[in-house]
Parts: C-alpha cells; structure tokens; sequence
C-alpha cells in the first residue's frame, strides 16, 4: 500500500483528461517518459490550488504569500479540485488526507480515500 496525496498518476478519466491534453499537446514525450509518475501529477495538481486559492481572494498587483495562504483558507469546505485530490481543508496546524493505493494482479489500484490522515503502522 502507498498514500498518495492526489490521485494516482495511471488514473486515466474525465479527471485526469486535461492534464494528459496538455502533456499531448506542450510535452508529449512526458507520457512515454520511465519517470511519468506522482510528481507529475502533484506538480498538476499544485497548480490547480494555486488558481483557484488566488481565485477567492483580491490580490495585490504584487501577490504576497500571505494572500495565496488566505485563498487556500478560504476555498470551500472539501474542496477536491474537481477530483484531483481527496476533500481539502485548509486550517492553520491541520494536515490534508491522502489517496491510498496498491497492487492488485500486477496493476496499480486506488485502494481509498480517508477522510482523517492516518499514521500506518510499520510492524
């Protein structure tokens, strides 16, 4: 098993289809690439925060950390960002959750979502 903060990078739907237009038209060899994996879809994902935290909030025409900070507070309760991460709040001290996954017949599968971070025991 492994937590994923977003969804897992061979997930391939309605989703995920903007991300792989983008990559087919701007980087296409990103796709084939051995090392096309999570990164490339919390970087996707990262950006998708970015818009839309600056989206709630009236930005300086020099925007601050602290007003990009405000926009996440500010998004709706269980935000997903149109499903490319597990429900999102963003309160001062709390951590978000996480997408688990495993293998099942030599394939990735997303096994669930929690809710409520979750420390996984190592014996």
């Amino acid at each position: 098993m492994d937590a994923q903060p977003d969804i897992p990078f061979f997930v391939h739907n309605a989703v995920t289809d903007p991300r792989y237009s983008a990559l087919k038209k701007y980087h296409p060899s990103q796709l084939t690439n051995p090392n096309f994996g999570e990164i490339v879809v919390e970087n996707w994902a990262d950006a998708i925060l970015l818009q839309d935290a600056i989206g709630v909030v009236k930005l300086a025409s020099t925007p601050t950390a602290a007003e990009v900070t405000a926009g996440m507070y500010a998004l709706p309760k269980n935000t997903t960002l149109g499903g490319l991460t597990p429900p999102l709040n963003f309160k001062k001290g709390k951590p978000t959750t996480n997408f688990y996954m495993g293998i099942k017949n030599g394939k990735f599968i997303v096994l669930k979502t929690v809710k409520q971070p979750t420390c996984l025991s190592t014996k």
